[in-house]
């Protein structure tokens, strides 16, 4: 369950409730939409939740699904969560971490090759949290990073999120390190799968009966295809490299494939990559 955009938004108005985790920005509409998401999810939760319970997922979510019904469904199907939790949305569990020390840890890190800038670490984390008001509310544990750029002595990224793991000194970079993994997801597969090169959208109706499932798998195992080309294929990765983006490449291939016949895989990637003359 990789859902839902980066947990970095700090400023996000988006406002839940403790007690029950609905919205209340005041538009009906909304609300109705993220409730629709949550039922979504535990629908999905009950149906292939089983199949996956002895690989012991951790599943990813956004603000919207660090409610304690979608937690409870997690926890049912055999998995543990790792959800963002912002202070908008968590009255309770916020106003019980004001009056507790979190446990802190800093580490420094050195990023960049050209002009490596130092940046600070800071993990902080309080385990025995409410997720909601509430006697029967679900306990869980807060866990918080911000990267403080040293040159400039300021927080230029802050994120923190709900687990019911067991976070300590030794994996709280990991356990944080797996919840923004969810922009990874995001940018490098759904974001590729839908603007560059695949056209695939959340609105993939095409057909009346199997044609929209046959083109979505079909673009599916292309990806997947292509991902093992980026890994392991050399002429395919010279030809990534001059093309650029997957989108151009795909231009390109489409172009020459309708003109021109190729003896073989390897002199089509030749040719992409300029190391060849386009055949006769």
């Amino acid at each position: 369950m990789t859902v839902g955009k980066d947990s970095s938004q700090v400023n996000a108005t988006r406002e839940e409730p403790s007690q029950t985790g609905s919205n209340t920005s005041g538009n009906p509409s909304q609300s109705k939409s993220e409730n629709n998401k949550r039922n979504a999810i535990k629908r999905w939760l009950r149906r292939i939740g089983p199949r996956l319970k002895d690989l012991d997922p951790v599943y990813l979510g956004d603000d919207l699904y660090a409610c304690q019904p979608v937690c409870e469904a997690i926890r049912a199907a055999g998995g543990n969560f790792i959800l963002t939790a912002m202070r908008s949305s968590h009255k309770t569990l916020y106003e019980e971490l004001d009056r507790c020390h979190p446990e802190t840890l800093d580490t420094t890190v050195t990023r960049g090759i050209r002009k490596p800038k130092k940046y600070r670490y800071s993990y902080s984390w309080q385990p025995d949290l409410r997720i909601r008001g509430g006697a029967a509310a679900m306990p869980v544990t807060w866990v918080c990073l911000e990267i403080h750029d040293m040159a400039a002595k300021k927080v230029t990224y802050r994120t923190a999120f709900v687990t019911d793991l067991p976070v300590n000194r030794t994996n709280v970079a990991d356990i944080v390190a797996c919840g923004r993994s969810r922009w990874r997801v995001e940018n490098a597969e759904f974001n590729v799968l839908k603007k560059l090169g695949y056209n695939l959208d959340r609105n993939f109706g095409h057909g009346e009966k199997n044609l929209a499932s046959v083109l979505l798998v079909l673009s599916l195992l292309a990806f997947a295809l292509h991902t093992a080309c980026d890994l392991a294929e050399k002429h395919w990765q010279k030809a990534r490299t001059v093309c650029g983006t997957r989108d151009w490449m795909f231009r390109n291939l489409q172009v020459l494939t309708a003109r021109f016949v190729f003896d073989d895989w390897k002199r089509l990637m030749q040719v992409l990559a300029g190391e060849v003359e386009i055949p006769p």
